[in-house]
């Protein structure tokens, strides 16, 4: 009905022009916000979101085994990539823009991939990540609005003599991993990342459609993306608008 459609044409026109206009005025002004992709009007922006409640509940309770499927590919050295971002942070990546990724040996990790199969994936990243000891990655924000990026903590090093451990900081809020917990962060607010300990931490990094989105908006979210591709050949935030 035409009531479900409201945002979509909303979406639609903003992503036409200029996105920041079409944000509410608190986001426009907010010092830690920022798009610098596609906006989907309505949505909350809050830099941390409650990770208790579905779908982010059967992802921690999926974490023990997932763990131990990492373990297994720790133990026979499988690789972890160096994407070109800054030295120390390397990635395994299972899906990328999207797609499956062949490197990634599947078959070994059945219980993480029936966790994965089970949330609503935003066609973007998901990846073991690592970050080496004294290394992090510089402020930033990520492309669009309409995706949230849910950590599990996987490898999750304690700080040396009451030390301080691995964190992220989200809108100049820190949060420090742990070990099996799930934490979901806004990607638009500015966030940073920093490893303090001698040891590498490993989490596994989720970027999913923004829980208050309906199905419908996330298929038109994905079309819209499948038509860019096709006529442009990239899905490039910096490139990125709506039809």
């Amino acid at each position: 009905g035409k009531r479900a459609l409201r945002r979509v044409r909303e979406y639609i026109k903003v992503n036409r022009g200029d996105v920041a206009q079409g944000m509410p005025k608190k986001l426009r002004k907010h010092p830690h916000y920022d798009v610098v992709g596609g906006y989907f009007p309505g949505l909350s922006a809050t830099p941390f979101l409650d990770a208790s409640a579905a779908p982010f509940d059967a992802i921690r309770r999926a974490a023990p085994a997932i763990r131990e499927e990492l373990d297994g590919l720790l133990a026979r050295e499988a690789e972890f990539e160096d994407i070109g971002k800054p030295l120390g942070w390397r990635t395994m990546p299972i899906y990328y823009r999207g797609e499956r990724q062949a490197s990634f040996p599947a078959e070994e990790c059945p219980q993480t991939m029936g966790a994965l199969g089970k949330l609503r994936l935003a066609g973007e990243t998901v990846a073991f990540q690592r970050q080496s000891p004294g290394t992090g990655l510089p402020r930033h924000v990520d492309p669009c609005s309409w995706v949230v990026a849910c950590h599990v903590g996987m490898v999750c090093p304690t700080g040396e003599e009451g030390g301080e451990t691995p964190y992220i900081s989200v809108a100049g809020e820190k949060y420090h991993w742990r070990e099996g917990e799930v934490m979901v962060f806004d990607p638009s607010f500015k966030h940073e990342t920093f490893n303090p300990t001698s040891q590498d931490r490993i989490i596994l990094n989720i970027d999913l459609f923004h829980p208050e989105l309906t199905d419908l908006e996330c298929r038109v979210i994905q079309e819209t993306i499948r038509l860019k591709k096709e006529l442009f050949g990239s899905t490039e935030a910096q490139e990125w608008r709506g039809p």
